[in-house]
């Protein structure tokens, strides 16, 4: 008999217990879930203008590479490489004689080529010899001898210039992105305030701004086709530099009121 009262007094505990706290943490589930909703609320009335800035900078180069070939063709191989070679010691002799340094001129590609030729009669095509190219980079922080590095370099054998790129050194590229980003900064904080008061409100303050992109490209020059007549007419080359442009663009929001 003692068990069952004992029992009973145990059951009539858990549901007093329960009558207690189910309520009230059913009222913090719902007073959590007002505090949820009113920040839900915060967030969709704030007003923001999401802007875009960009700033470019111009620059004059720092430094000038050259890419130049010697090209030999010959019905054998090895003479059409020996001749390269022959050559190509030649131009490079001439380079350095105007003060190119020999760390400033560098192979950037060689080959050696079968040549093909289609023959009408037998309809197909014939081996005709051997092509043998040797492209080299020539470097200078003097931007004003290109036209010289040019000169020389067909002067004594080469046969084809391919292009003149102006560029600028890596520090003053880093330099120049961080001024080009700071004046898109300062673009579109202009750009929000008349939209601000365009439209009849204040700006607040900055919300988020992140970096769209930053360029920098090289100038490069026409390329060059040189032929034994220009080569033997003995009138100078002349190569002008443009401007490098480095060009930023970030994107902000500012909140409004």
């Amino acid at each position: 008999m003692s068990k069952k009262i004992f029992s009973a007094a145990a059951l009539l505990t858990l549901f007093i217990l329960a009558a207690i706290f189910v309520p009230a943490l059913s009222g913090k589930e719902q007073q959590t879930a007002v505090f949820a909703e009113d920040e839900d609320e915060d967030e969709k009335d704030e007003r923001t203008i999401t802007v875009s800035g960009s700033a470019s900078i111009n620059a004059a180069p720092e430094k000038v590479e050259v890419y130049l070939s010697i090209e030999t063709d010959n019905a054998l191989a090895g003479v059409s490489q020996e001749k390269n070679a022959e050559v190509s010691a030649k131009v490079i002799a001439g380079l350095k004689a105007m003060g190119i340094s020999a760390s400033d001129i560098e192979t950037t590609s060689y080959s050696l080529q079968e040549m093909q030729e289609w023959n009408e009669v037998q309809r197909k095509y014939l081996k005709t010899g051997y092509r043998t190219a040797h492209s080299l980079k020539v470097s200078s922080t003097d931007t004003t001898v290109a036209g010289k590095i040019i000169d020389s370099a067909v002067q004594n054998g080469a046969n084809r210039v391919d292009t003149v790129a102006f560029s600028l050194k890596d520090e003053t590229i880093d330099a120049l992105k961080l001024d080009a980003l700071k004046l898109a900064s300062a673009k579109s904080i202009g750009k929000a305030e008349a939209l601000a008061s365009g439209a009849g409100v204040q700006i607040v303050e900055l919300k988020s701004m992140n970096e769209s992109y930053v360029s920098y490209v090289p100038f490069y020059n026409k390329s060059y086709a040189y032929d034994a007549g220009v080569a033997e007419s003995g009138a100078p080359t002349e190569v002008i530099a443009g401007e490098i442009k480095v060009t930023a663009e970030i994107q902000a929001t500012y909140t409004i009121q």
